[in-house]
Parts: C-alpha cells; structure tokens; sequence
C-alpha cells in the first residue's frame, strides 16, 4: 500500500535542536557549528516547524556541513516525552578543531493541540521552542554560549505546501546581546517520495549573530517517513562561498 504523503504543516519529522551562524567559530560565516541559537524544523531544514516527535518515539539525525577546508559532524536524538512536548540533544564536531574542540546542545519544544486552527485558507499551528547551546573551547571546559526562545508557526495549504516561520529574542553569553531571530521558510512535497525547500535566516544584531543566510535543499525518503538522505547548500550574506550538507534521519523510533 502506498505511503501517506506528509502533512502539509510538518517539512519532516522535528528535530529538535537547530543550526546556527556565529562569527567567533573557526569558519566564520558558514552554519558549521550545531548550536540552538536559532530554530530547525526537522532535517534539512533550519527553520523549525510547529510539530512533534510522537509520543514515546524518538528520533536519530547524523548530518556534515562541508567546505572546501573545513567540516563539522553532528548527531541529534529526540523524543516525545508527553502529548504536543518534545525533548532534544545534540553534539557536534568541528574540524580542524581550533578554537572550539565540541559543540553541545539541548532544547525542548511545546505544540499544545489548543494552538491549531482550521481556516478557509489552509491549516494553522502554532508552538514554542525554548534552547540552549554550550561550546567546549580548546583551553577550556564545557561552558554556555547561547539561548533562544522562538515562537514557532506552521502553516500548510494542502498536502502538498508547506511554509514555516520562528520569531522571537536569542541572546549572546560572550558579548552580552540580545538580538531579534526571524526565520522562514517554504516547502515543496510533491509526493511521499521527498521534499524541496527553501529558507532564509536573519537576526537583528548581524555583528554578534552573523549575517543573513539563505539556504536550498531537499530530501529524498528511502522509506517514506522512516528514513531519509539530505542534501543542502547553504551561504551567508557577505560570503562567497557555499556550504554544503549531507545527512541521514531514522525516525518513530519507539521507546
């Protein structure tokens, strides 16, 4: 029997941590190093959407954001843990390993089912992430570098359109800011065999965030809605060079 296309207001199954741009890693201006300073909708996406891991299901992303003279490796786990609430780890490695040696993260997001509305126009959902992202610096030990708190909105117009978008303060630990985060994006799932997408990032504080960043990308579903490959290609305003991404996703993985 076929395999149910995706819904319209989901681009993947959640991650529940994202990706961020920050000028004081090793590649500046490239979304290399995993923190949770802005949002990420499930793989490959980095704006995040409105849903959730089931209840009692967990999930496994592994992915690499690639240059030509650097990378960075990171895997994400998350699970459902109650009705509409979903919790996230994530770790990632640099390399080379200059300045940071590791990457960490943890996240936590709510999608109360009051929060949907059916319109004329398509489906509404509204949800709230809350994040915190940690960095292991070569002469130090383990320490907080950033948080967010982002409203998350998710709409759908059939089963095929989708368009996601977060909004909200994300704060900065080394300088002490605090920047406004705005990300949106839109998705194309023609079948249940893959998606396509497109996204841009911005925040209100370019000099301690990073610059805007724009990125395409797609995902191919080995077995719709269980497992699937991604590809990305990601650049950021003032930069000439592109990233790109590579990934795998396992997910309704049961407890």
């Amino acid at each position: 029997m076929p395999q149910p296309a995706p819904h319209p207001l989901r681009a993947s199954p959640t991650r529940a941590l994202p990706r961020c741009v920050h000028r004081r890693l090793p590649i500046a201006g490239a979304v290399l190093l995993t923190l949770p300073l802005t949002a990420h909708a499930g793989r490959p996406l980095a704006t995040d959407d409105a849903g959730t891991a089931k209840l009692g299901t967990c999930q496994v992303e592994l992915w690499q954001d690639r240059q030509p003279d650097a990378k960075d490796t990171a895997l994400a786990p998350a699970c459902g843990v109650a009705q509409g609430i979903e919790v996230g780890l994530e770790y990632s490695r640099p390399s080379p390993r200059a300045d940071v040696t590791a990457g960490a993260g943890a996240a936590m997001k709510w999608v109360p089912s009051a929060l949907n509305w059916k319109t004329p126009a398509g489906e509404l959902q509204a949800g709230l992430k809350l994040a915190a992202g940690f960095i292991k610096p070569r002469a130090g030990s383990l320490r907080q570098a950033d948080a967010s708190a982002l409203l998350l909105l998710s709409w759908g117009s059939a089963s095929t359109i989708a368009a996601h978008l977060n909004f909200g303060p994300g704060y900065d630990r080394a300088s002490g800011k605090t920047a406004a985060l705005g990300n949106a994006a839109v998705v194309y799932a023609p079948n249940e065999h893959g998606l396509v997408f497109a996204e841009t990032l911005h925040n209100s504080r370019s000099a301690v965030f990073g610059g805007a960043t724009h990125v395409v990308g797609g995902r191919v579903w080995v077995k719709p809605e269980v497992f699937g490959i991604d590809l990305t290609a990601t650049r950021t305003q003032g930069s000439h060079r592109t990233t790109w991404g590579i990934g795998l996703g396992w997910y309704g993985v049961g407890l």
